[in-house]
């Protein structure tokens, strides 16, 4: 009889030790994915956060100095990201203004050539359209075009 007992709490111990370990499990998988979709969530928002930047001028009239700033976001991004060109990288952004500068940011860079680009098209209004990555959902190409 007293085998017979001891064999009972044995197994007993066993069963709530079992249990312990899967409630163990059972909470730290919850708490993984609660963690990743806390991550996938302030990923988002700020893709978001970064695409406003520049969505915030799509289908508006802007001014130089506005294409001069949405080249200057871009070329910060891409340095940022150590990009040399838009090949093969997903967050690499294009801006291409059609008329006085043409060309990528790369291209557009020199702060001289971007001041006179300033001071020659004062007067001029420019139409901004941006194209936004299917893979990652970040911006990926401004192109800028005279009214």
């Amino acid at each position: 009889m007293e085998n017979a007992s001891k064999a009972l709490i044995m197994a007993g111990s066993i069963l709530l030790g079992i249990m312990i370990i899967s409630i163990a499990m059972f909470l730290f998988r919850n708490m993984g994915e609660y963690s990743k979709s806390q991550q996938d969530e302030i990923a988002t928002v700020n893709i978001a956060e970064f695409n406003n930047k520049f969505l915030k001028y799509e289908n508006q009239t802007v001014t130089a100095q506005d294409v001069v700033t949405l080249i200057n976001l871009a070329q910060d991004n891409n340095n940022y990201h150590e990009l040399p060109g838009p090949e093969n990288n997903s967050v690499y952004i294009s801006v291409l203004v059609s008329g006085t500068i043409g060309g990528s940011v790369k291209e557009t860079s020199d702060t001289e050539r971007l001041n006179d680009f300033i001071k020659n098209n004062d007067e001029v209004k420019f139409k901004c359209a941006v194209e936004i990555n299917d893979l990652n959902g970040r911006v990926k190409k401004v192109t800028i075009t005279k009214q």
